[in-house]
């Protein structure tokens, strides 16, 4: 996923750029932070529910559930509606569930879910001093802002940890003028102040 973050840079010829990351993405962005090639030409990146990027690693009942949501989409509704603590009814459930069968893949499922979960790429995440924007959810009842503050916020020197008021793993869709608000602020401070 990260490689073809870098790709898509390189094909649009995007000299500089800012980048989010939500949960296994946030991994993924976590990677691209530390690789030579992207870290002058990346100038902020914002985190949202990150996945950490030494990995999280699930329970047993955990991957099994995570494992067939690939394939069967009512374990599949069952992990929508554990990621937002069963708060957003079943119409919210539904409708992502809709959603992700329309448009992902479930061998890439199967492949994002062993990369989340068994791959530590922790050691290639180091050098990107530029600010950091690091958020979770209010209600995320697995990455809880502990696990950011424990795990991803150290990794950097630059960072700013805050928590999303009334969402859980999916402030895209339970919060999303208040997330865009605070990825927009973090991102056009940063496109004032001169490139470093």
């Amino acid at each position: 996923m990260g490689r073809d973050l870098l790709h898509l840079a390189d094909a649009l010829a995007w000299d500089e750029f800012h980048l989010v990351g939500h949960s296994m993405g946030g991994q993924a962005a976590q990677w691209v932070s530390g690789q030579p090639e992207a870290r002058d030409r990346l100038r902020s990146l914002a985190l949202l529910c990150a996945v950490p990027s030494r990995a999280f690693p699930l329970d047993a009942d955990g991957s099994r559930l995570f494992e067939a949501a690939a394939d069967d989409l009512d374990a599949r509704a069952t992990v929508i509606s554990a990621v937002t603590g069963g708060r957003l009814g079943t119409g919210f459930v539904r409708y992502v569930n809709e959603l992700s069968r329309k448009t992902a893949d479930p061998a890439a499922m199967r492949a994002y879910l062993r990369t989340w979960t068994q791959d530590d790429v922790s050691d290639q995440v180091e050098g990107y001093r530029r600010p950091v924007l690091v958020l979770t959810g209010q209600h995320d009842p697995v990455l809880t802002a502990a696990v950011a503050e424990e795990q991803i916020a150290p990794q950097y020197p630059d960072v700013r940890s805050l928590v999303l008021d009334g969402a859980a793993h999916l402030p895209p869709m339970e919060t999303p003028a208040r997330t865009v608000t605070l990825i927009a602020e973090h991102f056009l401070g940063q496109a004032e102040k001169p490139s470093s």
